[in-house]
């Protein structure tokens, strides 16, 4: 019988993953890092910062991540074959959840590559809605960054990341590095003291800056909150 159970056990193992990627970025933040310097072309008004390594970053962080966003992209290919099995037809091998930058890709997905075949009409277009295609930058919306980091994570290397330093607030559930950069004059005189965050960033195409477990939080949340309740009608 049809239902949303293997797609939601899905979601929750990438959640799994995602506590277990904060606690390695924990522990990695704990362990002195590195340290941050103003870049050469750096000012006050206009903070730039290099990170110096002392640790390189652990591989399992980046194997971590790419498990947590396989889960999710995993989870829409799962809610397609229960969609076709809820319309009543037989799932085949070609299903599949796309994720289209251009139209043309889209209905290629459909037309040639059959990825849709026997998805109820109204979810398809409900899959439709989300696709990124709609928005003028395609690759920045969150499912064009989901594609852009499985393919990488799944066909060519681990995810690449790196520390990049703020000197703005960030929210409790961003975990980080708080240090202090001293701004010197030529003389080396003291001019300023800044309270500095670190934390780990994407560094991978056109997602590149985006904070690894807020990427992974931004997805699981479109899913389970936007998405998969848009669905549920398809099971009952």
């Amino acid at each position: 019988m049809a239902s949303l159970d293997a797609v939601q056990r899905k979601i929750s193992r990438a959640k799994e993953h995602w506590e277990e990627l904060w606690e390695e970025l924990t522990a990695y933040y704990k362990s002195d890092p590195g340290d941050l310097f103003p870049a050469a072309a750096s000012t006050p008004e206009n903070p730039v910062f290099i990170f110096k390594e002392k640790n390189p970053v652990p591989a399992k962080i980046a194997l971590v991540m790419g498990d947590a966003l396989q889960c999710l992209r995993s989870s829409l290919d799962y809610l397609v074959w229960e969609l076709v099995e809820a319309g009543g037809n037989v799932p085949h091998r070609r299903l599949m959840f796309p994720i289209a930058m251009t139209l043309k890709q889209y209905k290629d997905d459909l037309d040639k590559r059959h990825r849709l075949d026997g998805v109820p009409p109204r979810a398809a277009a409900i899959i439709d809605r989300f696709q990124p295609y709609r928005d003028p930058n395609p690759k920045e919306t969150v499912l064009g960054i989901l594609e852009e980091l499985t393919n990488v994570n799944k066909h060519r290397r681990m995810i690449f990341t790196g520390l990049h330093g703020t000197v703005n607030e960030l929210p409790s559930f961003i975990p980080h590095v708080v240090g202090v950069v001293r701004w010197l004059d030529g003389s080396g005189k003291l001019l300023e003291e800044v309270t500095v965050r670190g934390t780990l960033t994407l560094q991978e195409g056109l997602s590149k800056s985006i904070e690894v477990t807020n990427c992974v939080d931004t997805v699981a949340r479109l899913i389970s909150e936007q998405m998969l309740p848009l669905f549920e009608p398809f099971f009952k």
